[in-house]
């Protein structure tokens, strides 16, 4: 955290650290307060939780609930719980959530994590499409997509 204090334009001032469990929607309902009495509210969410401890069609329920619960529910939460303060301040914002290559070419292997990155990206058109018909709204939502690059080692 200091390295990136260090780079902002007023030191320790604009940065801020809290844990939270962005599978439960009280730590990100917890999250948002702080954000809030801190900063005075959000312009910029995103939600770039993710996690992958491998799962298989049949392996144990404990990784799906894990995968869906973070990098799905991760994201819902983070929407509905900062994104109705965000509208109500009428200011331009944006909502980037963070997908993956994976929720889209959905590669074998792990599905739950392609599945829990396949319902990001429908989740993120829904919403842009929502705030797209909120009367007055100046916020839009992107999905990040990154993906593996395989390039040859620098000389």
């Amino acid at each position: 955290m200091e390295e990136v204090a260090a780079l902002s334009a007023n030191g320790a001032q604009d940065v801020f650290g809290f844990e939270a469990d962005v599978s439960l929607v009280d730590d990100v309902r917890r999250l948002h307060a702080a954000v809030t009495e801190r900063f005075g509210g959000t312009e910029v969410l995103m939600t770039n939780a993710g996690i992958q401890p491998g799962s298989g069609m049949f392996g144990p329920a404990e990784n799906w609930t894990r995968v869906l619960g973070v990098n799905l529910w991760g994201a819902i939460h983070g929407t509905q719980v900062f994104m109705p303060d965000m509208i109500e301040r009428g200011r331009p914002g944006l909502v980037i959530n963070t997908g993956s290559k994976q929720g889209i070419t959905t590669l074998p292997g792990d599905p739950a994590y392609n599945i829990s990155k396949a319902g990001l990206k429908d989740f993120t058109e829904a919403l842009q499409h929502e705030l797209r018909n909120t009367p007055g709204c100046e916020i839009s939502a992107h999905l990040l997509i990154p993906g593996f690059v395989f390039a040859e080692p620098a000389l």
